[in-house]
């Protein structure tokens, strides 16, 4: 890089003119204004320099040119020659890596400048033609007064192939009526007429290297590169002037309406989204005509029905027209489509949104009476005092079941609120009933353990009292009055049994606690002392009333072994005996076996609750000596909770 003379004017940075603070030329001079536009790295600052040494003679390189592929220019940079009144403005080059900041560069060039040279390489064509466009675009939306129109020539570099420019330019500027003749016309419009066209030839190995160093005569010594001519051409076409100060206050005029102006944007030049932006735009007015609804609010009440006979239709047709865009649109680039694409799901969708809004809303106020009394403050208590957990539904949610049956005709998403809150209310006092019933069972098996010893106990003292006589005493009489007699002992151990038994029933009540606060259910379990129990309490009515019924049984069989033993009958007595003492011993072997299952599925309660409908069946199957508990299913909300209720003890 040389040093150069030339200075920053403005620069350009996020879409914002910004002028430099100083420019230094005097402001009561008269200056004229010629610019160089067009692509980068194709030599507008080298031809600007040898314009400048042609009129101030041998200056050397102002504007700064360098080699490789990055800008030499940043916005606008200016040189004054004062003794031409001349001010240059060298532009940054156009068409390179970001161009969002070209139509700013163009516009301002444009609305500052008496002469514009836009250089081109090799010969004129369309394409240069496209660069002009953002003038041709935005000058429509420039709002200043006193704008003159600038002179616009073209400058062909390396133009060994065009022998006659003007015909160049007359061919290109000709009427074709294809898609670049609205940027000609416009041209035609916004430029002093004629336009004007010079061209320069490619430089030779040595001049390049002469013009790389600074020295621009080389330029001139040979006259068929024609920079001498073409210079002469372009300083031929500069006006009077205008005073500097006027021109500086345009200027900031200027900077200060294209930074405000919120027209020039863009977009506007993207062609390619504009006309896809056009179609696209085409194929929803045509849904719009097609399907008016489609866009149109829902009317819902809450209610499920409507819901799904309203509101679910227009998301699956919602649905099937964003593919259909998707589709219709599929070769066009995200960038372009995505936008759009956004806005119409928008359009599509606020509707639907609203209806499912409108949907809770409304399904909300339907329900929130009901709710209030679901969730009120209030406390509530549970004991197995008067009768046992098990079986038994929890009162104090009842009003659950009024809250379910309004629910399930209104809109899902709302119920399903509801839905979660009540079960984990209930999984809440659920919880802590299990815990009641677990103890309950516990106190089944010790009830168990003592109607069983009873029962043991029963067997042994009655078989003692069978024993008792082991020779049968003669006469009849004698034998009946004996029978009577040892009848009358077993009755009455049965008795001695049964009172013994029944005046040992104790029990230690739970109380469960249950406060609702805040829409929040918490329980607590709690044991109350310890008490008598009555026969008739649910937790020991079945096993007690089948003890009873199970050793009047019992009872039974040994007064008929007494009678078989001291009354001899036949030879068949001794097998009645041996039959009955069978018996007994096969009911005392399967009480037994019984109550250990049960200890042992209290143990493994899981494996327990996976066999529950084969011990059913079992159950269900006459058992000479049954336990003190059955297993029972209860079913709550689809899940099967196992219990342990009391049943007989024969069948």
């Amino acid at each position: 890089m040389i040093c150069t003379m030339a200075s920053s004017l403005l620069s350009i940075t996020n879409k914002t003119i910004c002028l430099s603070n100083s420019i230094n030329i005097p402001n009561d001079d008269t200056i004229r204004v010629i610019s160089i536009i067009g692509k980068a790295r194709m030599g507008k600052s080298t031809f600007l320099n040898a314009m400048i040494n042609q009129v101030e003679s041998n200056t050397g390189v102002l504007f700064a040119t360098q080699s490789d592929d990055n800008h030499c220019t940043r916005g606008i940079d200016y040189y004054y020659s004062k003794g031409n009144s001349i001010l240059f403005l060298d532009c940054q080059g156009l068409a390179l890596e970001d161009s969002s900041h070209d139509p700013l560069l163009l516009l301002i060039t444009y609305l500052i400048s008496d002469v514009i040279i836009f250089n081109e390489r090799m010969m004129l064509q369309n394409e240069a033609l496209k660069l002009l466009e953002p003038i041709c675009t935005f000058m429509n939306y420039v709002d200043i007064d006193q704008v003159e129109k600038p002179k616009l020539v073209f400058r062909i570099s390396d133009a060994d192939l065009v022998k006659d420019p003007e015909q160049n330019l007359t061919k290109v500027m000709a009427c074709y009526n294809d898609q670049y003749q609205s940027i000609r016309d416009t041209v035609t419009h916004l430029f002093q007429q004629p336009l004007g066209i010079v061209k320069t030839d490619t430089l030779d190995k040595n001049t390049k290297k002469s013009v790389q160093t600074g020295d621009y005569e080389s330029l001139f010594k040979n006259q068929n590169l024609g920079f001498a001519k073409a210079i002469k051409q372009i300083l031929e076409t500069i006006p009077s002037g205008k005073p500097f100060n006027q021109w500086k206050v345009l200027l900031v005029s200027i900077v200060n309406s294209l930074n405000n102006n919120q027209k020039i944007t863009l977009d506007k030049l993207d062609v390619i989204t504009q006309i896809a932006t056009r179609d696209m735009l085409e194929w929803e007015q045509n849904l719009m005509v097609a399907e008016p609804e489609i866009f149109m609010n829902i009317e819902v009440d809450g209610l499920q029905k409507t819901y799904l006979e309203r509101v679910e239709p227009r998301i699956a047709r919602k649905r099937a027209l964003m593919l259909e865009f998707t589709e219709q649109f599929e070769r066009l680039p995200v960038s372009v489509k995505l936008p759009y694409e956004i806005a119409l799901e928008k359009r599509l969708g606020d509707p639907i949104r609203k209806a499912v809004a409108d949907s809770a809303r409304a399904a909300e106020a339907a329900i929130s009476s009901q709710f209030l009394v679901a969730q009120r403050n209030r406390q509530f208590t549970l004991t197995n005092k008067e009768e046992a957990f098990t079986g038994r539904l929890a009162q104090p949610l009842d009003e659950f079941d009024s809250l379910r049956n309004l629910l399930h005709k209104y809109y899902e998403p709302t119920v399903q609120k509801y839905e979660e809150w009540m079960t984990k209310q209930e999984e809440t006092i659920n919880k802590t009933i299990e815990l009641a019933k677990q103890r309950e069972r516990e106190y089944c098996l010790l009830l168990a353990t003592s109607f069983q010893e009873a029962m043991d106990n029963f067997r042994r003292d009655a078989q003692k009292i069978v024993n008792m006589n082991q020779d049968s005493p003669s006469g009849d009489d004698m034998k009946t009055i004996v029978i009577t007699s040892l009848s009358d002992m077993i009755a009455n151990l049965r008795k001695q049994t049964i009172e013994k038994i029944s005046g040992n029933l104790k029990y230690t009540p739970i109380l469960i606690v249950g406060e609702f606060r805040d829409t929040i259910l918490t329980t607590t379990l709690k044991e109350l002392a310890e008490s008598p129990i009555s026969v008739q309490h649910t937790l020991v009515s079945d096993s007690w009333y089948g003890f009873i019924e199970s050793i009047k049984k019992y009872e039974t069989l040994y007064v008929d072994l007494i009678k078989s033993r001291f009354m001899k009958i036949g030879e068949d007595s001794e097998a009645y005996k041996q039959r009955l003492e069978q018996e007994v011993a096969m009911m005392k072997h399967e009480s037994a076996r019984i109550l250990a299952d049960w200890v042992k599925l209290q143990k493994e309660n899981e494996l327990y609750k996976k066999q529950i409908a084969c011990l059913n069946d079992m159950i269900s199957e006459p058992i000479p000596t049954a336990p003190p508990m059955a297993l029972v299913v209860e079913q709550t909300k689809d899940v099967p909770l196992v219990n342990l209720k009391c049943c007989g003890w024969w069948k």
